[in-house]
């Protein structure tokens, strides 16, 4: 064995140093040895030495090894010749062969297990003849799923066994790919991981001899695990009742192809389409959808969309209204208008018009400060509401009211003046609602008076500045007010109170003025002045007025339609006089009124006296029935009267009670032409007592006396007394009534009448008597006045019929009875309860007169009495009815009528 060395000398010349080794030297490393040495004699210029018998020549580049030293061939690298051997080149097993590191291309050895030469081209080793066996065939194609999904395992690939084959190897371009079972056979079960990536598939054979031919490459598509989704929008939402919503699905991993099953309310709506379409939508209605995916490798299918809960609004009309933040207002104030919108959506706009022109901005808000009397302001909304009617909406409109300042007043002079208070008084001012006063003690008012310093005295023109010193000048001023604010002061007056005052004044004299009048308008009254008097205060009946002069000693009243009192005060610092009174009666609605002249010849005085004269009918004026009759004194009030009796639209007799006819004789009024008034006749009230005697007559009371059966009766029509003894036993029974005067009459000439009628028994008796309450006894100290009648047939002596008066009777005093159907008149007349004398009178004739004692008699009760000693079984009946008392004068005055007067 020979072993070549590379060896360079000192001059840089290089050359093989081949040197013989032992048989049983490492063949591989020899050769590789050489090889190497020969590339390296190939690259750079070399010299050998030869140290054996045979030449190693390099010479034109090659080398050559040989016994004769000839060169090497000029188209080889390497030139081996023998005759006697051979060249041997690596021998190893394939095992071994594969083990070599980084094969160069072209590398060759000899492969001991298959017995043939093997050469690497590059990327395998290849056999160079097929001597000793053969690698396996060509591997066909690979069988199997070509799609996978990431995480699918249990996956089988194969291939038709591969000639000469014993094992075979797989092999896969991507990632995440493992083999689970049947590694090395042609039939191989797979998974793919989660992550596993697509790639090429391969598969050869192999056996002791080397690797078959791999098969084609097989693709297999490896698709990531997909979740289906889907989801739904609506194309509107919230609607308006009647619009059409189309609802669109959005696939998530639906495939190509995915499929649809749109749902209403959980119900299949719809066709297998990504839209759906509705127009007839209800508010709260569910939609949704289901989606089937047909994409690979998808999980979730079918699958359920979210859920569109429709919100369908009605259409509601719009409408807007403003208010203004005031109105009134005054000048120059600003004013806000606010509107207020109905069914105006998240964003209304706004258009204000100011008298009819554009003003403003889109706002709810419009604010002017510049706004006069009768300014116009609304507004125009529109609505951004989507279900919504009327829009755009025009407001209700304002008028502005702008009040005007007020302007200054003027003050005027002062009046009232008194000891403590004094009367500012000015000019009503245009624009004022009110007023305020400032009172000083000077021109400059530096010195305002403490309660008088700008006080509000309200909307008045006058005011009364009290708690003033006496005989001090004061200053006044006024301002007016209203809700725009306060004019400036006005003009300054002075005004002084009157000088200290001793005490009230004086109660004023008799008032001057008519008390009766059927002119309402205008009447006058006055006083003369009192002493220290500073003021006067005036009383009205209600409903009258005084129209001028309060405060004075003379006033101008109009009158309503009620009767009342004027009266009169008169004050000063010091207080207030006592009133003086005036009784009036207004008899508004009268048309005429006529003067009755009242002659009184009687010589003396007359008071409360009852005049009786005849008023003539005055036609086309007077009522007929004469109901409209009214009399009045010229300073008295409205007089009571009683019609006696009257022949209708003819004449009547008629009573007036007059307050006081003189000596020289008065004049009253008489009033008609009323076509509305009603009759004031009353008898009660005319005389000083008057009774008719019947069933309506009150304060009338009946007692009983002595014994018998005793009764009052008023069912008639009349008084009827029944008065009854025990027959046969002189016992007596009387019936007796009585009543009160309304007065007592104490002196005076009256005349009494009444009307009488009786049955007379066996010694029975009546009696008409005004009992006194002095009764003293028959003989001097008073009595009664008593008119009596008895039946003398079987008594002792006693008169038929007498008089009496203050316990006396008078002489011949007999009067025949009236047993008659119709009443007899009685008369006293007069009664004089001063001088204690009557005279009584029979259907208007003298009978008797009497006389009485030394006292006159205080009358005070009408008593009315029947009676029988019961001699008999007879009843003594007497019946009474019209008492009147009243006063008497001799001779009774006159009337004459005077010239009539209209009423205006």
């Amino acid at each position: 064995m020979y072993v070549f060395s590379l060896i360079k000398n000192k001059q840089n010349t290089k050359f093989i140093n081949i040197s013989k080794l032992s048989p049983m030297a490492n063949h591989r490393y020899i050769l590789k040895t050489l090889l190497s040495s020969l590339i390296y004699l190939y690259l750079l210029p070399f010299t050998f030495c030869l140290f054996f018998s045979f030449n190693l020549l390099a010479q034109g580049g090659g080398v050559s090894i040989n016994a004769t030293g000839i060169a090497a061939d000029n188209s080889a690298m390497l030139d081996v010749s023998a005759t006697n051997q051979g060249m041997l080149i690596p021998r190893m097993t394939t095992l071994q062969r594969d083990d070599i590191a980084s094969p160069a291309i072209g590398l060759i050895i000899f492969n001991i297990d298959c017995k043939n030469l093997n050469i690497y081209n590059g990327s395998e080793w290849e056999s160079l003849n097929s001597t000793g066996g053969s690698a396996p065939g060509t591997a066909g194609s690979i069988m199997g799923t070509a799609t996978i999904c990431q995480g699918q395992s249990g996956i089988t690939y194969s291939i038709v066994p591969v000639t000469n084959a014993t094992a075979y190897s797989w092999s896969y371009s991507g990632s995440g790919f493992s083999i689970t079972s049947g590694a090395t056979t042609n039939s191989v079960t797979a998974s793919f991981s989660g992550s596993a990536t697509s790639g090429i598939l391969t598969v050869y054979g192999t056996n002791v001899c080397g690797k078959g031919v791999a098969s084609s490459g097989y693709l297999v598509t490896v698709f990531p695990v997909i979740t289906a989704e889907v989801s739904i929008a609506a194309s509107s939402n919230p609607i308006c009742t009647g619009t059409e919503v189309t609802f669109t699905a959005t696939p998530v991993n639906g495939g190509s192809t995915p499929s649809y099953q749109w749902k209403l309310n959980n119900v299949n709506v719809g066709t297998n389409s990504a839209t759906y379409s509705n127009s007839a939508l209800s508010n709260g209605d569910l939609v949704s959808c289901i989606m089937t995916s047909n994409a690979t490798c998808v999980i979730g299918s079918p699958v359920t969309s979210n859920v569109i809960t429709m919100s369908v609004n009605s259409y509601l009309p719009a409408s807007v209204s403003i208010a203004a933040s005031a109105n009134p207002t005054c000048p120059s104030t600003e004013i806000t208008f606010t509107a207020t919108p109905v069914n105006g959506g998240a964003a209304p706009s706004y258009q204000w018009k100011f008298n009819s022109a554009n003003v403003g901005t889109n706002s709810a808000t419009y604010s002017n400060s510049g706004l006069i009397n009768g300014d116009q302001v609304n507004c125009i909304m529109t609505s951004n509401y989507s279900c919504v009617t009327g829009s755009p909406a025009t407001s209700n409109v304002i008028t502005e009211t702008v009040n005007p300042l007020a302007e200054i007043p003027v003050a005027i002079a002062g009046t009232a003046a008194t000891q403590t208070q004094i009367t500012a008084n000015w000019n009503t001012t245009a624009n004022a609602t009110k007023y305020f006063v400032d009172v000083a003690t000077d021109n400059g008012f530096t010195g305002i008076l403490t309660n008088y310093n700008n006080i509000d005295v309200s909307n008045v023109l006058t005011y009364n500045v009290t708690g003033l010193s006496c005989g001090n000048t004061y200053y006044y001023r006024v301002r007016a007010n209203n809700t725009c604010g306060t004019s400036s002061n006005s003009n300054t007056i002075s005004y002084a109170t009157t000088a200290c005052c001793t005490g009230p004044p004086a109660q004023p004299g008799t008032i001057s003025g008519n008390a009766i009048f059927c002119v309402a308008s205008g009447q006058n009254y006055s006083i003369s002045s009192v002493s220290e008097a500073t003021t006067y205060t005036w009383a009205v009946p209600v409903g009258a007025s005084i129209n001028s002069g309060q405060g004075t000693t003379s006033i101008s009243v109009n009158f309503g339609s009620s009767s009342g009192n004027v009266s009169v005060t008169a004050g000063n610092a010091c207080g207030t006089s006592a009133a003086s009174t005036l009784a009036v009666s207004s008899l508004t609605g009268w048309q005429y009124s006529a003067p009755l002249s009242v002659t009184n010849t009687s010589g003396v005085g007359l008071t409360d006296f009852q005049l009786r004269f005849t008023v003539t009918f005055a036609s086309g004026k007077m009522k007929s029935d004469f109901s409209d009759l009214r009399f009045g004194a010229i300073s008295g009030p409205i007089l009571n009267y009683w019609i006696e009796s009257y022949t209708s639209s003819t004449s009547a007799i008629v009573w007036v009670r007059v307050p006081s006819i003189p000596v020289s004789g008065t004049t009253i009024n008489m009033f008609y032409g009323n076509s509305s008034a009603t009759s004031l006749s009353n008898a009660t009230n005319t005389f000083d007592f008057y009774d008719v005697c019947n069933a309506s007559s009150t304060g009338w009371t009946a007692t009983s006396e002595g014994v018998g059966s005793n009764t009052f009766s008023t069912s008639n029509g009349y008084f009827r007394l029944s008065g009854a003894g025990v027959c046969c036993s002189s016992s007596w029974g009387t019936a007796v009534v009585k009543k009160s005067l309304p007065s007592p009459l104490t002196s005076g000439s009256y005349v009494v009448s009444f009307q009488n009628r009786n049955s007379m028994g066996v010694c029975a008796g009546g009696g008409f008597n005004i009992i006194s309450s002095n009764d003293g006894g028959a003989t001097s100290n008073g009595g009664d006045v008593y008119v009596e009648c008895d039946n003398a047939n079987y008594c002792s002596g006693t008169p038929a019929g007498r008089i009496s008066i203050a316990g006396n009777t008078g002489s011949a005093a007999y009067y025949s009875n009236n047993t008659g159907s119709s009443f007899t008149q009685y008369d006293i007349k007069p009664m004089n309860i001063t001088n204690k004398t009557a005279t009584l009178y029979k259907d208007g004739s003298s009978i008797v007169t009497a006389s009485g004692g030394s006292v006159a008699p205080i009358l005070t009760t009408i008593s009315l009495s029947s009676s029988n000693n019961g001699y008999s079984n007879s009843v003594n009946i007497e019946d009474f009815q019209n008492i009147i008392i009243r006063k008497y004068a001799s001779p009774e005055p006159s009337v004459t009528p005077g010239t009539e007067i209209s009423c205006p």
